[in-house]
């Protein structure tokens, strides 16, 4: 059973949550959220209901340029970050209690090249995301099988895949689909 937090901050971890999020707000360019925001509650959940941990602060990244910002930010302040792309982890691992999570989720960009046999997605790309566009190209992208989970977390190992084939791996490239079934690119 995953572990929870108590539901409400201590004064003393609410007054260093703020100054987390105060530091950072100040330093960058995109929505940072305090436990006292109205949208702190809704943010930090997850799709696991039983995860209800409270990290310091949640940025809502925009960019690679974001996310390297408060990366460097935490490192330099020695303030753990854990990283949501899609949220669907069993064990909620993408948000803890006094960390900053960083959510990516408007990191939401596709790319095909079909020529190419390649897609790039941004880090908070669902599989949705990238199976809709992949359909009207007429191409199968043999990953995921849950449109509402982060193909970053996927593709990093937060979770697994196969073919509805069992034989057939699935793997982050893609292939013009000549059947109606998904096939791996070779």
């Amino acid at each position: 059973m995953p572990t929870t937090s108590t539901p409400t901050l201590d004064a003393p971890e609410r007054a260093g949550s703020l100054a987390v999020a105060g530091e950072l707000a100040a330093v960058l360019d995109c929505v940072v959220l305090a436990p006292t925001d109205v949208a702190y509650d809704q943010a930090r959940r997850v799709w696991n209901a039983d995860i209800d941990r409270y990290p310091a602060a949640i940025v809502a990244c925009r960019s690679a340029a974001d996310v390297s910002a408060v990366l460097v930010w935490c490192t330099e302040h020695d303030v753990p970050v854990t990283v949501r792309s899609g949220g669907h982890n069993l064990a909620g691992t993408s948000v803890a209690d006094g960390a900053v999570l960083i959510d990516t989720a408007a990191i939401d960009h596709v790319r095909f090249d079909t020529d190419a046999g390649t897609v790039t997605v941004g880090a908070g790309c669902r599989w949705g995301d990238v199976d809709r566009p992949a359909a009207e190209l007429g191409v199968a992208v043999p990953a995921g099988v849950v449109s509402h989970t982060g193909v970053a977390g996927l593709t990093l190992g937060g979770a697994s895949a196969t073919s509805p084939d069992s034989s057939v791996q699935r793997s982050t490239t893609c292939s013009r689909s000549r059947s109606s079934s998904p096939t791996a690119a070779s």
